[in-house]
């Protein structure tokens, strides 16, 4: 009888072929740069992507509609639409000027929102004491 290899054995089982590797060549193999690199990444459909890469965040808006926020181009730029259709797409870095702007008047402008609330408050107490309107 003759000796069959590996590959013949393994077409012959379903094409399953036993690795015959000791645990000590499989450590040997091991590198920590490439564990990090896939522990980092994001697997979509087997494929190791970007970090954030197809990650959305979806709003049910008061009018009924489903908003989008996405990371689109392997997350080097922004979305913002709806799932069929984009309104706007930001490259990252002026989507962080914009959200710096943001978080800037609302923290030091707005006074974390406090600002604007007593602004209101008194606005209602002056229109309150105002004598009604007779014409």
């Amino acid at each position: 009888m003759e000796k069959k290899t590996d590959t013949q054995i393994g077409t012959i089982m379903g094409g399953m072929v036993a690795s015959q590797e000791t645990k000590w060549q499989r450590w040997r193999r091991f590198s920590l740069e490439n564990w990090i690199w896939h522990k980092l990444g994001k697997n979509w459909c087997g494929n190791n992507c970007p970090p954030l890469a197809e990650t959305a965040y979806r709003i049910k808006s008061n009018h009924g509609t489903t908003e989008v926020i996405m990371f689109v181009d392997d997350a080097g730029e922004i979305g913002l639409g709806y799932p069929d259709s984009w309104h706007h797409i930001y490259n990252r870095r002026d989507f962080n000027k914009l959200v710096r702007w943001y978080v800037w008047q609302i923290v030091i402008h707005d006074w974390c929102g406090f600002r604007r609330w007593l602004w209101y408050k008194i606005l209602f107490r002056k229109v309150n004491k105002r004598p009604p309107f007779r014409g």
